[in-house]
């Protein structure tokens, strides 16, 4: 890939090894791979490495990290990184330890602009978190591991000390970590990418988490350069860059000269600076492109090894399959001599020859003939078979025809089958509504009966107590004239009374009476309606049925047709039948007399089928008119 830088390999080792560098650069965000196959492009063999940091010549083991990968932090900055891979699996028939060297690493760009600007400012503040199961913020170093949770943290690194405060304002004091010669102490975790400790004294360690790899860098690296600022002086080193000599009295123009000279030395120092940095970073791209290309040229030169190896096996076994060639001269050869017996004993042999030549020509010749006369025969004799076999097809085609329609007349027979069992179960239904229905109307009608005969009844109670009213209506006209008469007698007898309480005892039952005849006529009126509509339905059910008579009588009708025609037919095809029965008999075609009792067996069966359905049909038939006959009895009744 083109963001991947490739370092320097060296060891015996039995597998195809790779250390290279992915981020795009040597900066401390990228990631180092070391990686191994059994061949070049083979499959991947699992390693097992120590990594090691080269600061000068000395090199520190990287505690904690055995894995293929190794992720460059702030602690790698100025210096090399050196992996030692070997396999994991010993059995695996590799061995070897394959050593790998890069570097030396620098601070990225935008890293080193927020660091100078936070070292210009003399602060800087970043948001930051805590581990969960490691001591809070102003807890004691022997508290519970599970009552600590995570918080929002605020750490604030300044040239006098590093403060770490919650956010919230609340959950723990501000913890403050003043500059000693061994503290604020940082480590940075060697696999996580957000985590690092910060040693605030002895006793006092935060495990903290950044909100991102930069800014944990970033941290880092902040807190150590405001360290050695606070516990280094530089004057001693500006000193020695750029003394500064005592002014004797009345030499002030020298020195005034000397200072103009040195900061013009500055100058030019800080010039010559960043050409030799330009010159730095164009020799560091150009070791990247030779570093590329001498690993690109090694791998080419291994497979153009391979290439020229491969060729010359084929070569020589290409070389061992070429015979040796015959070694001598032969002999010379030598003609026989002609003699003049030899000249004629050939003239003679040429002329036997010419001769059966000639005789050969003249039955090639006759051949010819033959064969023309044999083509003109062959010629005529296609003819009249083409001409045969047209007229076969054209019989053929006429019967596949006739068969097609008395195929269709038997699917019609079926169809018309299959109708009248849907008619059958149709009329089925139909009766049994026909004998519910009539079984409904029995019990109505003798409902009505009973209705009649207890409305009759009404009517005499009624009839008889009216009459006894009148009677009572009588009475009551009399006692009421003898009472008027009687001026001076005494009160209503007590006989007036019970009449009077007679009378409208009567009352009461007479208006009891008026409501439940009331009631009856209604349900009168309601059984009549019932009734009526039982009447349209009986009709409106004898009007259908004698639609599917008159469907049923136009279908009988067409099969009829249907039957006729293909009587017809079939008689038409019985007797071409027998015709060329009689013609092939003639001509002894067996395998023709076989086709006509086929086809005469055909329509015997076609006919047995057709009668069947004839009589099917005349079956369905009388049903019909017994079903009509017995719709037409209910209705009537």
């Amino acid at each position: 890939p083109h963001d991947s830088l490739f370092g320097v390999v060296r060891g015996e080792y039995s597998f195809h090894f790779t250390f290279k560098l992915e981020g795009g650069g040597f900066f401390q965000t990228g990631v180092l791979v070391a990686s191994a196959t059994r061949a070049a492009g083979g499959l991947p063999v699992p390693l097992r490495c120590t990594w090691k940091r080269r600061v000068g010549e000395l090199p520190v083991e990287i505690i904690g990290v055995s894995s293929n990968m190794y992720q460059i932090s702030a602690d790698d900055i100025g210096t090399r990184i050196v992996v030692e891979a070997r396999p994991a699996d010993v059995e695996d028939g590799l061995y070897g330890v394959a050593i790998g060297e890069i570097g030396p690493f620098e601070l990225d760009p935008g890293t080193r602009r927020s660091l100078d600007n936070a070292l210009g400012t003399g602060a800087l503040r970043l948001p930051v978190g805590q581990s969960r199961g490691e001591l809070g913020i102003g807890a004691a170093p022997d508290a519970s591991a599970a009552a600590v949770i995570k918080q929002d943290l605020m750490i604030n690194i300044s040239a006098d000390c590093v403060r770490v405060a919650n956010t919230q304002g609340s959950g723990g004091r501000e913890v403050v970590a003043e500059y000693t010669q061994e503290f604020p102490r940082v480590i940075i975790h060697p696999l996580d990418t957000l985590r690092f400790q910060l040693g605030v004294n002895e006793s006092r360690t935060l495990n903290l988490v950044a909100s991102s790899r930069t800014a944990r860098d970033l941290i880092a690296l902040a807190i150590r350069c405001f360290h050695v600022r606070a516990n280094f002086s530089m004057t001693p080193i500006m000193r020695d860059l750029l003394p500064v000599h005592a002014n004797p009295a009345g030499i002030g123009v020298i020195a005034q000269h000397m200072q103009d000279m040195r900061m013009n030395s500055c100058i030019s120092l800080e010039r010559l600076v960043k050409e030799l940095n330009r010159a730095m970073q164009q020799k560091e791209l150009s070791d990247r492109v030779l570093r590329n290309t001498n690993f690109e040229k090694q791998d080419l030169q291994e497979q153009l090894t391979e290439t020229i190896s491969g060729f010359t096996e084929v070569i020589g076994g290409l070389e061992d399959q070429v015979p040796d060639g015959a070694g001598g001269a032969g002999a010379a050869w030598e003609g026989p001599a002609v003699t003049q017996e030899q000249v004629r004993e050939q003239a003679r042999e040429n002329q036997v020859l010419q001769a059966e030549l000639q005789r050969c020509r003249q039955e090639l010749l006759r051949l010819r003939q033959t064969r023309e006369a044999h083509a003109e025969t062959a010629q005529r004799q296609a003819a009249a078979y083409a001409e045969d076999l047209r007229k076969a097809q054209a019989d053929r085609g006429c019967l596949q025809a006739r068969l097609k329609e008395v195929s269709f007349a038997s699917a019609s027979a079926q169809q018309q089958h299959e109708l009248e069992q849907a008619h059958t179960q149709e009329l089925k239904r139909l009766r049994k509504d026909v004998e519910c229905l009539h079984g409904q109307k029995e019990h109505l009608r003798r409902e009505l009966l009973d209705k009649s005969a207890e409305r009759e009844e009404l009517q005499q109670n009624f009839l008889y107590v009216k009459s006894q009213l009148d009677k009572v209506q009588v009475k009551l006209a009399q006692s009421s004239s003898s009472a008027s008469s009687s001026s001076s007698g005494p009160g209503p007898s007590r006989e007036v009374l019970k009449h009077q309480q007679t009378v409208d005892m009567i009352g009461e039952e007479r208006s009891r009476f008026s409501l439940r005849l009331e009631a009856m006529l209604n349900d009168m009126e309601k059984e009549k309606a019932y009734h009526e509509q039982s009447v349209e339905r009986l009709m409106t059910a004898n009007a259908r049925i004698m639609e599917e008579k008159d469907r049923a009588r136009r279908e009988l009708q067409r099969v009829s047709d249907v039957y006729a025609q293909s009587v017809k037919g079939l008689q038409h095809d019985e007797t071409l039948t027998t015709t060329r029965s009689l013609c092939e008999a003639g001509s002894g075609d067996p395998a023709a007399a076989g086709g006509g009792a086929a086809d005469a067996e055909e329509v015997q069966r076609l006919r047995a089928q057709i009668s069947a359905a004839d009589e099917a049909l005349t079956k369905r038939a009388q049903e019909n008119e017994s079903l009509k006959a017995r719709i037409r009895k209910l209705a009537v009744a």
